[in-house]
């Protein structure tokens, strides 16, 4: 299995993420009206450019999850945020991937987990340096060693 598909996996068995999780997908044009549960929260991880973006769904705030914190993302999600994930808030606050690495899908599981245990963004950010990535990349590759099993 991929990175993808073992964070897919472990989503669907974690018991604070498995109720909420509605699925990977290659495009942002899911049918999420379809999915979503107004009743509980709801997870969404999108393939966007070789890139996974989680989108995590409460009541009262939702969250994008991009570990490179991009400024700009194309028109299918800026239409599903506004219709489905106001107000939100874009985490993490500043890249903390590494450009070459391919640790994407292990963050979603971080920020994912961290997120549906109700921890904010900002304790979720402590781990983090906004220069050095390599040691992001580290940091979250251990991480998901010991919580990934």
């Amino acid at each position: 299995m991929n990175g993808a598909q073992i964070t897919k996996h472990f989503l669907q068995i974690d018991k604070t993420t498995a109720s909420h999780f509605r699925g990977c997908y290659d495009s942002f044009a899911a049918p999420v009206e379809h999915l979503i549960d107004l009743n509980q929260g709801n997870i969404f991880i999108f393939l966007y450019q070789r890139h996974w973006i989680g989108l995590v769904i409460f009541d009262e705030k939702s969250f994008l999850i991009d570990s490179l914190a991009r400024d700009k993302y194309p028109r299918e999600l800026t239409d599903l945020l506004d219709r489905w994930a106001t107000p939100y808030e874009t985490v993490p606050q500043f890249r903390v991937q590494h450009p070459s690495s391919n640790t994407c899908a292990q963050y979603i599981f971080y920020f994912v987990g961290g997120l549906c245990r109700r921890k904010s963004a900002n304790q979720l950010m402590r781990p983090f340096d906004r220069f050095d990535l390599i040691s992001n990349d580290r940091f979250i590759r251990d991480w998901y060693r010991h919580h990934g099993d």
